[in-house]
């Protein structure tokens, strides 16, 4: 009997304990909104794919920036090649 009493006693604090923290969690204003979400660290896979996709589309650019020039290049000589006829 003197162990039930001893366990009930326990539960009894327990449960006052729990009280006081819910009412201490409600009592702060909006715990939520201050907390901020951990950065995670990058996958290096992730960073070395987008640094190809980066090379590649400058390789892109750099290309049609030659085809433009070519097509100038060809525009002019026609031209040339018109007015001399």
């Amino acid at each position: 009997m003197k162990s039930f009493d001893k366990l009930k006693e326990n539960i009894d604090t327990l449960r006052q304990k729990q009280r006081d923290a819910v009412s201490k969690f409600k009592s702060t204003p909006n715990p939520s909104v201050n907390r901020e979400k951990p950065k995670e660290k990058e996958h290096d896979a992730d960073i070395s794919a987008r640094e190809k996709l980066a090379a590649r589309l400058k390789a892109k650019r750099k290309a049609m920036q030659r085809q433009a020039m070519v097509n100038q290049v060809r525009s002019e000589v026609q031209q040339d090649s018109k007015a001399d006829k």
